[in-house]
């Protein structure tokens, strides 16, 4: 704590004139904290007011040497009270220097702590979004792969039934040969009943063929609407939609990727990240070597001497 109390060392004493030991007095200062005590009575000696023009000269010079006196105590309590202040002042500008300093010294200490969990706050929050990334893309390519699994399972049903309905289709047409076979001895027997009974199986048959044909048909045209999962825009050019088949796989493979790059970006020391740098590093190596090849092939034919026939 800073002493507010006054230290003020008193002056030496000086001579003054007989009957001014009451003034003298005024070089003892009071505490700040104290009240100012009341002005003494003068002496019975010093003036009770004004000095008249019929006072004596010693009357006044004693007067004056008072006044010169009273004049001096209070430089001497201005310049005491002036060297305190700046004192107090001192040890305040010290002590507020060195309150400061220590405040200066934590908050770097805090700015860098803070400096530090901003960084770390912003390097986990990054890797959280790769996460987050990661694990959207994989819901959708497990969507994708349910509903590519479920157009695989139609497909295999499918070509099931395609597979039944052509082999009762073979042999609904095999027996209607031998209905064909049967009803042309009939007819050259001129059994009309005989010929009568194929003509009746022969037209059931018919009927039936005709039935099978149109389930084969539109078993057919699922299997075509459907796809077989590797039509793409390039080896189908006319296409304006890929078939659902393809486009579930093309989906769960492009989430599939989508998460890969972001589980490498969240762990980029992991085995299948190192793969996929190398992987990158020799494709980029590729195309550079082929597009040096294809500027050599293009400077050597610029280069090469034209030859003109003459006709």
């Amino acid at each position: 704590m800073i002493s507010l109390s006054r230290g003020r060392s008193r002056t030496p004493e000086q001579s003054v004139p007989d009957g001014l030991d009451d003034v003298a007095e005024l070089d003892e200062v009071p505490e700040l904290d104290d009240e100012p005590e009341p002005d003494e009575e003068p002496d019975d000696d010093g003036p009770s007011g004004p000095l008249g023009d019929d006072t004596p000269p010693e009357k006044i010079a004693a007067e004056a040497g008072r006044q010169h006196h009273a004049a001096a105590v209070a430089s001497d309590r201005a310049a005491g009270d002036t060297a305190e202040a700046e004192r107090i002042m001192e040890e305040a500008r010290e002590r507020a220097a060195q309150v400061i300093a220590e405040a200066e010294a934590g908050v770097r200490a805090l700015s860098q702590s803070a400096g530090q969990a901003q960084r770390e706050a912003a390097d986990l929050e990054q890797h959280a979004k790769y996460l987050d990334t990661a694990a959207a893309d994989i819901t959708k390519a497990e969507e994708a792969e349910a509903r590519a699994d479920a157009l695989e399972a139609e497909r295999e049903q499918l070509t099931g039934t395609v597979a039944d309905l052509d082999g009762k289709l073979d042999a609904l047409m095999a027996e209607r040969g031998q209905l064909a076979a049967q009803m042309t001895t009939a007819r050259e027997s001129g059994d009309l009943d005989a010929l009568a009974a194929h003509r009746s199986r022969d037209s059931a048959a018919g009927e039936v063929i005709a039935a099978l044909s149109a389930q084969r048909q539109a078993a057919l045209a699922r299997l075509e609407a459907i796809g077989d999962g590797t039509e793409t825009f390039a080896n189908r050019p006319l296409l304006k939609v890929l078939p659902p088949l393809a486009q579930a796989r093309q989906a769960a493979g492009q989430a599939r990727r989508s998460a890969s790059t972001a589980l490498n970006l969240a762990y980029p020391d992991r085995p299948q990240a190192v793969v996929d740098r190398l992987r990158a590093e020799r494709a980029q190596a590729d195309r550079y070597r082929l597009e040096q090849a294809d500027a050599e092939a293009a400077r050597q034919q610029a280069t090469r001497p034209r030859t003109f026939v003459r006709l």
